[in-house]
């Protein structure tokens, strides 16, 4: 008996930990980011990223730091190093794992997982990352973030 109460109160404490459940504010946020990443994906190759930043709008003094970088990426270096990629990128796979939503203010943590076809052949990364956004006139823009491979040893997609 005592067995199978432990075994049912281990479900219940597991059940919101292994399904995720997102409010209608929440996965509009995580269906915002995914089309930036698509929109990444598609401008990239174009000379002038402001299709990009029209898709996704970015703070003027927003930042991406990446664990791999000695500083952090902001939007105007991202608007200066703007050329076409030395590799083909896509992404495969966006898993939220935390939403927080305070009025206009949310962050997500989550992981990405990105391909790159480079001359040595294909490489997957998966990333963890959490980013900060910011409602501005109805829309969310991007503020802040932080990202690392989960894998060190992996290449960066966006070199």
């Amino acid at each position: 008996m005592k067995i199978l109460a432990l075994v049912s109160l281990s479900l219940i404490l597991a059940g919101p930990l292994s399904a995720q459940q997102w409010n209608a504010e929440e996965q509009a946020l995580v269906d915002h980011i995914k089309g930036c990443w698509d929109a990444w994906v598609e401008t990239r190759p174009q000379p002038d990223p402001d299709r990009f930043f029209e898709q996704c709008p970015y703070a003027e003094d927003a930042s991406m730091w990446w664990t791999n970088a000695s500083v952090p990426q902001t939007k105007e270096s991202i608007i200066r190093n703007w050329v076409n990629p030395p590799v083909d990128i896509g992404w495969l796979d966006l898993t939220p794992i935390a939403i927080r939503v305070w009025n206009d203010v949310a962050m997500v943590q989550m992981y990405g997982s990105w391909k790159a076809r480079t001359p040595d052949g294909p490489v997957t990364t998966e990333y963890k990352r959490t980013e900060v956004f910011r409602k501005v006139d109805g829309r969310w823009m991007f503020v802040g973030g932080q990202g690392s491979p989960t894998n060190t040893k992996d290449a960066d997609p966006y070199e």
